[in-house]
């Protein structure tokens, strides 16, 4: 067990505040000396624990009054009493317990010389800690300095290497100490040891008359799920539900999976061939396929979109045939006369110049432009824009699924309220109309997902005394602010609230029994705020962003109801605080309290995108993480540029090695992935090989040579060696398997056919020999092998770039926060 203790100068019975008002850094600094000399000097055994636990100094407090040198009592006495408490209950016992001492560096009041007093003056004392501690050892660690007091990777690294190596709970006292560096601690811990951590809430009086001890706040996150919030909420139900099967098999046998992730992964599976359904396939289960491709905007996000077109026009029809009588012959299906989807449409709109079209056959013709957006997504990988997703909502009507996350600019900001000292007439804007006079981190740009301006909603827990200062702040956000970056939206009406979590919790005096009844009360407020932005189904948020301001206990509780909500649907929690720069304060941002559990769900959903070729999901799943996670997120940006230019190059050849790299890699990884995903990089191999049509080519263009496809009819003459059905299917050139490739994609659900992967594929190589047809992934393998025997075209580096980084990204999943 490991008892975090972070420095101050309470630690040496130095009040920062005296008579209402701060302290001077000087007369701070000066004491300080004094009193951590006479600390040094005190010999071992009862003269140092009489100094440090119980806090009498020769060296009086003359900027002292009466109520200050009489309280509130040593921190560290109160923390040691309440470890042995928890060490004694069960399932925490530890024979043995460590305690680590927390300084800082520089800043107004630096502690890094008090930390290192501290941890001399533990060691001094093992009997006196041995009786705190209810007869346990104590081992005192080195104290674990930081660089400063702003949040900084340097800081994080620093309290990972400390913290993150113990092996066992961890108690954070809640006393002294800056409250970003208790924040910064506290988000450290929580990624470390999400479901083994407390909070000791120590007492501004002498002694907490109420329960005769610092309460113990367990602050893991019970009966959540990120990996289910994370999944569902990216539209990845088919990995969930794998999950649920996988778990069912091994250790976890009892893992039931839930209805909706039942339903999702079934209506997903079915869309794309691989649970076969008697009839056609329902419109709504294209629709959820093209909700969740659309939601995530990665590349060929719309790719789904002439399915549903195809699919819901033949719903409309039967609907149609139903309410007029009429039988199949008298109203033929348009899309059978017609052929390819665009055609029909073209055909229909030449017809409705000369006739009015029947309502079904009205309702086609109508989606020219909605077409258009998926023949680009689905043939030159554009990114679902705003365009899109507008087009999609208004097609599909009604709302996405309730447990997908879609792209929205909102963000949330959790926000304590202080009261204005008597000491500092001068007033900083608040920290919410600060952050919307900046232009937005790229952080939020990425949780969001959005080109356009975002929109913060801000809640501001405060105590019965700063609630009218909270007001104040929702009154001069409601009235906007003339120097708002334009890249947020002006404030709504309802878009900012202060409430009242009652009385202080850190004033002199406030046992903490008291202060945790607020604290509680502040979290209950936040996580139903929260819930409540939930019911505007269009602007839910996508990211939570935690100020360090306030009273120390509510900014912990803030972060941890923005902990247990984000876990909970998928959205990355944001820890903010200022940093002086040039002259300024700049607002910075890091990812704060990313539970083991979160980590590895969001990287093994990175490797699930990386699986299925959602790379640009999968830099943005990476950028939310650790900073070994972040490390990576590039070079799924570089193989996502590079693909996207292998399929919209008009020289098809000069991007041979891209080509196929891309072919090597799905051909290992395709028999390994969710069904959805098969078909995903079935379809992204067809259209790499397939040169764009005659009427759309360029003067750039370039006829390939190495990649060329046989001609389209080459098995299809009469009278030729494939009438027999005994051709074999090895000894055939490259261009053949390279158009048998393009024929499967254009035989599966989601483009011109209907068939799963499986089935297309055994329907392309019908003209084969029997013993020599193969799976999907043999027949890229021949493919790739044939071009390079062919015209000595091998796979570029694309392919192994690609390995290396899910080997990365697998490897971070079997270890420690990185």
């Amino acid at each position: 067990m490991l008892l975090v203790h972070v420095a101050g100068a309470a630690d040496l019975g130095i009040p920062l505040i005296v008579v209402g008002q701060r302290r001077s850094p000087e007369e701070t600094a000066e004491l300080t000396a004094r009193r951590t000399a006479e600390l040094d000097a005190a010999r071992a055994g009862e003269e140092t624990a009489d100094l440090l636990l119980g806090l009498h100094f020769a060296q009086e407090d003359p900027g002292a009054d009466d109520a200050a040198r009489g309280a509130p009592g040593s921190a560290l006495r109160k923390e040691l009493g309440a470890l042995a408490r928890l060490a004694a209950e069960p399932g925490t016992s530890s024979h043995d317990v460590d305690i680590l001492v927390v300084g800082v560096e520089g800043g107004r009041t630096p502690t890094d010389a008090i930390a290192r007093t501290l941890v001399e003056a533990l060691r001094r004392i093992p009997a006196e800690i041995c009786d705190l501690v209810a007869g346990r050892g104590a081992r005192v660690l080195d104290a674990c300095i930081l660089p400063g007091l702003h949040v900084s990777q340097t800081s994080i690294e620093t309290l990972e290497k400390a913290i993150g190596g113990h092996d066992g709970h961890v108690l954070l006292a809640l006393a002294g100490g800056a409250t970003t560096v208790l924040a910064e601690v506290a988000g450290v811990v929580a990624a470390t040891h999400g479901d083994e951590w407390s909070l000791a809430l120590i007492d501004r009086v002498g002694d907490d008359q109420a329960d005769g001890g610092a309460p113990i706040l367990h602050m893991s996150v019970d009966g959540e799920n990120p990996l289910r919030g994370w999944l569902m909420g990216l539209g990845l139900p088919t990995v969930l539900a794998e999950e649920y099967d996988r778990r069912r098999t091994g250790a976890q046998a009892d893992a039931d999976m839930p209805d909706e992730v039942r339903r999702a992964a079934g209506a997903l599976r079915r869309a794309v061939g691989d649970d076969p359904v008697t009839g056609p396939i329902d419109p709504e289960d294209f629709a959820q396929l093209l909700w969740t491709d659309t939601a995530r905007g990665d590349l060929a996000a719309g790719m789904a979109l002439r399915a549903w077109v195809a699919a819901e026009y033949r719903r409309r029809r039967r609907q149609y045939l139903d309410e007029t009588g009429l039988d199949e012959t008298e109203h033929p299906d348009a899309l059978r006369k017609g052929g390819e989807l665009g055609r029909t449409i073209g055909r229909l709109e030449e017809e409705a110049r000369a006739r009015p079209l029947a309502a079904p056959e009205a309702w086609l013709a109508a989606q020219r432009d909605f077409i258009d957006l998926g023949i680009g997504a689905t043939h030159r990988f554009d990114r679902a824009g705003d365009d899109l997703r507008e087009r999609v909502r208004a097609a599909l009507g009604g709302r996405p699924p309730d447990w997908l996350s879609w792209p929205s600019g909102t963000v949330c900001l959790l926000s304590g309220q202080g009261t204005s000292r008597k000491d500092r007439p001068e007033r900083r804007a608040p920290i919410a109309v600060a952050l919307l006079r900046a232009q937005p981190d790229r952080a939020l740009r990425r949780a969001c997902s959005v080109p356009g301006p975002l929109t913060l909603r801000t809640f501001i827990a405060c105590s019965d005394e700063s609630l009218d200062e909270g007001r104040d702040v929702v009154d001069r956000l409601a009235a906007d602010d003339p120097d708002r970056h334009a890249d947020w939206q002006a404030p709504e009406a309802d878009g900012a609230t202060a409430v009242s979590y009652g009385p202080a919790t850190t004033s002199d005096g406030v046992t903490a029994s008291g202060a945790e009844e607020s604290m509680s009360r502040a979290g209950r407020l936040a996580t139903q705020w929260l819930e409540d932005q939930l019911k505007e189904r269009w602007s839910r948020p996508r990211a939570i962003v935690v100020t360090v301001l306030g009273e120390k206990p509510v900014v912990i509780e803030l972060l941890r109801a923005a902990q247990v909500f984000g876990a909970r649907h998928g959205i990355p929690v944001l820890l903010m605080s200022t940093v002086r720069s040039g002259g300024e304060n700049v607002l910075q941002f890091h990812q704060f309290g990313l539970d083991r559990d979160v980590r590895r769900a969001l990287l093994r959903a990175t490797g699930y995108c990386l699986d299925r070729l959602d790379l640009l999901t999968a830099a943005r799943l990476l950028a939310l993480g650790d900073p070994a996670m972040e490390g990576l997120a590039d070079e799924a940006r570089a193989l996502a540029d590079e693909l996207v230019k292998a399929v919209q190059t008009e020289d098809i050849d000069g991007c041979a090695d891209v080509i196929v790299g891309v072919m090597d890699a799905v051909g290992r990884m395709i028999d390994h992935v969710q069904p959805d995903a098969r078909v995903r990089l079935a379809t992204i191999v067809g259209e790499l090989l397939n040169p764009a049509p005659e009427s759309k080519r360029t003067a750039a263009f370039r006829r390939p040579v190495a990649l060329a496809l046989a001609d389209g009819q080459f098995d299809q003459r009469k009278n030729s060696v494939y009438t027999s059905n005994d051709v074999d299917l090895a000894g055939e050139s490259a261009g053949a398997l390279l158009r048998l490739l393009v024929r499967v994609r254009n035989k599966v659900t989601i483009n011109h056919g209907s068939k799963g992967l499986a089935e297309a594929t055994e329907q392309v190589l019908e003209h084969y020999r029997r013993e020599s047809r193969c799976t999907y992934a043999r027949l890229v393998e021949l493919a790739v092998a044939a071009v390079g025997s062919g015209s000595g075209v091998g796979a570029g580096d694309w392919g192994r770039r690609l390995d290396a980084l899910r080997e990365r990204v697998g490897a971070l999943e079997k270890i420690s926060y990185g």
